[in-house]
């Protein structure tokens, strides 16, 4: 099992990133620079966070309540030049969460084969929010 390392928001390693947070009374969707963005600072503050996914083109990095405060685990990278091993799945989101404009979830799927070379789903990794028409 991989170690948990203790979440700090100014140590993270990713930069003009997405995020999806479920705080303990609602889910924040946006990107950095957005007002959202200003919101899951100061939840993060408050220490009101259940968790948060950050995520762009080249990573994503999960944090998740664990006793009292935040714990992140292994940071998933997107792997280039495996195309022919990825599928990419587009989600809709609910109505509730397209306040800012935002209307799908981009997720990445890296498949992987079994010692009897049956593929199967070896990481999901975020990729983007798209705004509609995008």
């Amino acid at each position: 099992m991989k170690k948990l390392l203790t979440f700090d928001i100014t140590r993270i390693s990713i930069t003009d990133y997405f995020f999806i947070a479920h705080l303990f009374d609602r889910v924040l969707v946006g990107k950095t620079n957005q007002s959202p963005h200003e919101e899951l600072l100061e939840a993060i503050c408050q220490d009101r966070v259940l968790e948060v996914h950050f995520f762009n083109q080249q990573k994503e990095i999960f944090a998740t309540r664990f006793q009292d405060g935040l714990l992140t685990y292994q940071t998933l990278n997107h792997q280039e030049g495996q195309e022919d091993k990825v599928i990419t799945r587009s989600y809709q989101l609910e109505e509730r969460f397209k306040k800012d404009g935002y209307a799908t979830l981009v997720v990445k799927e890296y498949i992987d084969y079994d010692q009897d070379h049956l593929a199967y789903v070896g990481k999901t990794v975020l990729y983007q929010l798209k705004k509609a028409g995008e």
